[in-house]
């Protein structure tokens, strides 16, 4: 992990950090647990079989057809979990419960060595003059921030929305 900088001295939240900077009000956590459910499959404690958390594994033919929508994913407007969802089926597993919140959905092909997409969601709230959250920003739901997708190293996973961009002035 230390070779593909997907750690550093604070850990993988020190990763995330590195990438999409220090954020007050977002704590990663989604992000950083989907790392290590990946790191946990691969080594087999997740398998699907078992009630471990796994919801489906995609096979080969879905796993092709789910990395050649990505782009078109990207262009969407207003991509929410659930337009996800809706148009990819289920994910393997997902980061965050609660449906106003930042979230991650996971999505993993049925072999372990190689092959899995993150689709991670950004929610920034308004606040009033008394730091209360109001609303959302950009809506009252997560929207589409960035697509993960295996590469060489970990910063080259990511491949922002506009809004992603936006929100975490990302040069990459």
């Amino acid at each position: 992990m230390t070779a593909r900088q997907a750690i550093n001295a604070r850990g993988v939240l020190g990763a995330f950090e590195q990438i999409l900077g220090h954020r007050r009000h977002e704590s990663y956590n989604e992000r950083v647990g989907s790392v290590y459910a990946l790191i946990a499959f691969r080594m087999g404690y997740l398998d699907g079989e078992q009630d471990d958390g796994l919801q489906r594994l995609l096979n080969p033919a879905e796993y092709e057809s789910m990395l050649d929508q990505t782009n078109e994913m990207m262009e969407l407007e207003n991509c929410t979990p659930e337009t996800v969802t809706h148009r990819l089926g289920v994910p393997s597993m997902r980061f965050g419960t609660n449906d106003n919140y930042p979230c991650t959905l996971l999505y993993l092909p049925q072999a372990k060595v190689s092959g899995y997409i993150y689709f991670d969601f950004v929610a920034e709230w308004a606040q009033d003059e008394n730091g209360i959250r109001k609303s959302g920003k950009h809506g009252p739901k997560p929207l589409l921030g960035n697509i993960r997708i295996p590469a060489k190293q970990f910063p080259e996973e990511f491949v922002f929305t506009s809004l992603g961009r936006r929100v975490y002035r990302t040069k990459i």
